[in-house]
């Protein structure tokens, strides 16, 4: 399946990939709970197995040598001629999207699941490399996720495509396409740092026995916590979006301006006039409540200086 394709090892790189400027992946955290938060649901709408495969692309930014991922959106493929392609004019409208609200995001690659870039790995990124020559290709290996054991290390792999050519003899020159594996970092900040390192620890710890209870319930709060994020991260976006829409820096979409505002009426009906009306009843009988209070007020001081004046004009008389 893979004989048309070479995968380099960092490990194992000759002495003129050495001489190759090193490039720095960093890959931030919220990109695997966003992949894994498609991964589930798409899982679970076909009962545990993924009849259809998943991609996804990649945006962040590059500065020279270095490459930070940071978010992550889906794209669709489609079958034509019996191999996958990437839905382009869906993955336009995704990007045009997503350009909008994160000016300063480029796209950077894509995801895909699988042990080993293959055909199908090697096409898509050949259609991907108009919006990217330098695209990479984030590969989660599927069957280590499944595995029953506890892996301190992630089942994912960075990799370059390149299109080089090989210099096979003195007279012969071809073309081959090469997938170069490239070392990655997790850019993580303190709170995902203790919760990795409290993971790693238990995952090393081989005396450490978590029974099912113990694992039901990282499970549940670490799904918990994807959704959390990944609803802050989407309430945000909408936020910057209607933020642009009201500057006019982009232009409403009205079809999506609905949606949003669909969805809010569903929230605690804060802007309903019957709720505007209960807070104006409210403020008037906090109104009265207060008016109530000074009025008695008056009337303790009142009584205080009748009771004040009887007391003095009693001492006068006495001294009389």
């Amino acid at each position: 399946m893979y004989s048309n394709l070479s995968i380099n090892n960092p490990s194992e790189r000759t002495l003129e990939d050495e001489e190759l400027p090193n490039t720095i992946v960093s890959l931030h955290p919220l990109v695997l709970l966003i992949i894994s938060d498609y991964y589930m649901k798409h899982r679970s709408q076909v009962n545990g197995s993924l009849v259809h495969p998943i991609a996804g692309a990649l945006f962040g930014n590059q500065d020279d040598d270095k490459i930070m991922i940071e978010n992550a959106l889906e794209i669709r493929l489609i079958k034509s001629k019996s191999m996958l392609k990437v839905d382009e004019t869906y993955f336009q409208l995704r990007l045009e999207q997503l350009k909008a609200v994160f000016t300063n995001y480029n796209f950077i690659g894509w995801f895909f699941f699988g042990s080993l870039p293959g055909k199908i790995e090697a096409k898509i990124h050949r259609q991907l490399l108009k919006y990217n020559q330098n695209a990479l290709l984030l590969l989660i290996d599927i069957i280590s996720l499944a595995s029953s054991k506890i892996n301190t290390k992630l089942p994912i792999k960075i990799y370059k495509f390149c299109l080089e050519e090989s210099l096979l003899s003195s007279e012969n020159y071809r073309a081959k396409d090469i997938f170069i594996e490239e070392d990655y970092q997790l850019n993580i900040g303190e709170a995902e740092a203790v919760i990795i390192d409290y993971m790693s620890k238990i995952a090393g710890d081989t005396e450490n026995k978590i029974n099912n209870r113990e694992s039901e319930i990282i499970a549940d709060l670490l799904i918990q916590i994807n959704v959390i994020k990944v609803l802050q991260q989407r309430i945000e976006i909408l936020k910057k979006y209607l933020i642009d829409v009201k500057t006019g820096i982009v232009s409403g979409d009205p079809n999506l301006l609905r949606q949003i505002a669909s969805l809010c009426s569903h929230f605690p009906t804060t802007q309903n006039n019957d709720f505007q009306d209960l807070q104006t009843e409210y403020n008037y009988a906090l109104l009265i409540n207060h008016l109530s209070l000074i009025t008695k007020s008056f009337g303790v001081m009142k009584d205080l200086f009748y009771k004040h004046k009887i007391i003095r004009n009693n001492s006068n008389k006495s001294k009389d």
